[in-house]
């Protein structure tokens, strides 16, 4: 199913996340769960996913190299495009996530068989760490969520 929406989006902070909320129409028609995505912020492109939230709904994190790029900030209205990803693939993983999940028995098998929305949000939630030790903290939640059962 192919669909375009555009809408604006106050920028806010959850769990240390820049997201946006995004709007009942656009979680209609996208349905329940993850989804990979295409989207513009302020004009800024980038490759996401919808993520889901209680109700149906769902909000998309807006990674670091976005907002510097668009200039935007926490309170911000920004303009959003958003479509359907059609490669839905996952970015390849960086070096020092590959080194940490191959440290650990299995750590590379559980992260590729994550939801391929769940990885590409996940390497961009790491990717848009500020700090390296930022970066390491969510490398650790990462591996926290790979190794945890089922």
């Amino acid at each position: 199913m192919s669909w375009t929406h555009d809408f604006l989006a106050v920028v806010r902070v959850d769990a240390q996340l820049h997201i946006v909320d995004v709007p009942d129409k656009v979680s209609l028609v996208a349905g329940p769960g993850y989804h990979p995505v295409v989207a513009t912020a302020n004009g800024a492109a980038f490759h996401a996913a919808l993520t889901p939230r209680s109700g149906g709904r769902h909000r998309l994190h807006l990674p670091v190299e976005v907002r510097q790029t668009a200039g935007i900030a926490v309170g911000d209205t920004v303009a959003m495009v958003v479509q359907p990803d059609p490669t839905g693939s996952v970015p390849a993983v960086p070096d020092d996530v590959g080194r940490a999940l191959d440290a650990i028995e299995g750590g590379r098998r559980r992260f590729d068989a994550l939801p391929t929305p769940v990885a590409r949000e996940m390497l961009a939630w790491i990717d848009s760490a500020a700090r390296s030790d930022d970066r390491v903290r969510r490398i650790v939640r990462l591996l926290a969520r790979v190794v945890e059962p089922a």
